[in-house]
């Protein structure tokens, strides 16, 4: 399977052997006058590859060679079928989306956590469960975080690569899962999901190779993804637009250390950019451990789009940045006559945990 596209590595040491045969080792040099003309361009290409070589896969482009398998997607999510780079639901309405993301690691009390929300999901009547990143770093751990949120469940689930797990051990991981039956798609190959009312995409990855844990082998974009997303964007204009991505933008209820303000300025800068398909609200994973307040954002709202802040499901014990004991969450968004609204929701203790 082809993860995504990204150049060929190019280590330093070519530039060296480039420039240093330019510069004549182990023969005769360059005369006076020669070297600057014949070396600066060398120089530039050689590394201009090495640079281009520490580039993460590049999991947001649209233009990506391999496409998502095609066709309904089991038994379990009836209606739904995969067109291309398009995820397709039957015509139901109103819908309601669940995101999930940051698990962590497949840890007992965590997995524990994903079955109770499931119960919590099926009771909410969600359509669509969309995973923001963060739930391992192998496939194994991802298979095991996963299953109890989308196996048999009468919803497809779209999992976004995060900053975790490399590109190609996601992409193993949702495959075992699709080859299982489980209705499951990979968000760095299906990027626009079509209801009724509204249509969801997803921005995968980070722009930042450092951000990675996996680095070059983590799942990457650049803001001209984002642009090329927003131009594309499918459907009628009167559906909600909803993004879902890694990245948290700077907005006022996106708070770091200290409490204060923090996100990705140039995050913040793209959404609201005029051009391509006006957004209505961005879904990321929390800065701070703790999830958006419930909200509401009516659809005339000429602002720039909601910033909605996904809880982690990761319930081994932890503190958010205000010192505060970190429960596991996840958000529901619904889709309403007049616009969205968004509460996150708690999962209930497994029976017989302390």
């Amino acid at each position: 399977m082809t993860a995504a596209r990204r150049p060929r590595r190019a280590p330093l040491s070519c530039a060296v052997t480039a420039i240093t045969g330019l510069l004549g080792c182990g023969g005769d040099a360059p005369a006076p006058g020669e070297l600057g003309p014949r070396v600066v361009p060398a120089l530039t290409a050689a590394l201009a590859a090495a640079e281009a070589s520490q580039a993460p896969w590049r999991c947001g482009a649209l233009d990506r060679d391999a496409l998502p398998p095609a066709g309904p997607l089991g038994a379990s999510a009836m209606g739904w079928e995969v067109v291309e780079r398009t995820l397709r639901g039957p015509a139901t309405a109103p819908s309601t989306i669940a995101f999930v993301g940051d698990a962590a690691a497949a840890a007992p009390a965590t997995v524990d956590a994903a079955i109770q929300l499931r119960g919590q999901l099926e009771a909410a009547g969600v359509d669509l469960v969309v995973v923001v990143g963060g739930m391992g770093d192998e496939s194994d751990e991802l298979v095991e975080i996963l299953a109890p949120l989308a196996r048999g469940a009468p919803w497809p689930t779209v999992s976004i690569p995060g900053a975790r797990a490399s590109a190609p051990v996601h992409a193993e991981a949702v495959a075992a899962l699709r080859a299982d039956g489980v209705a499951i798609v990979d968000g760095g190959q299906v990027r626009f999901v079509e209801l009724t009312d509204v249509t969801v995409a997803t921005l995968p990855g980070l722009a930042a190779v450092g951000q990675l844990a996996a680095g070059v082998d983590g799942c990457g974009h650049a803001d001209d993804d984002l642009a090329a997303l927003r131009a594309a964007w499918p459907g009628p204009a009167e559906r909600a637009a909803v993004l879902a991505g890694i990245r948290a933008p700077r907005a006022p209820s996106n708070r770091g250390v200290g409490g204060v303000q923090a996100g990705d300025r140039a995050l913040a800068k793209e959404l609201a950019r005029p051009g391509g398909r006006a957004l209505d609200a961005y879904v990321h994973p929390s800065l701070d451990g703790r999830p958006a307040a419930p909200g509401r954002r009516a659809r005339a709202d000429d602002a720039p789009p909601a910033s909605i802040a996904v809880g982690p499901l990761d319930a081994e014990p932890a503190l958010d940045l205000a010192g505060g004991r970190i429960t596991p969450s996840a958000m529901l968004l619904e889709v309403t006559d007049d616009g969205l609204r968004w509460r996150p929701v708690t999962p209930p203790p497994a029976p017989g945990s302390p």
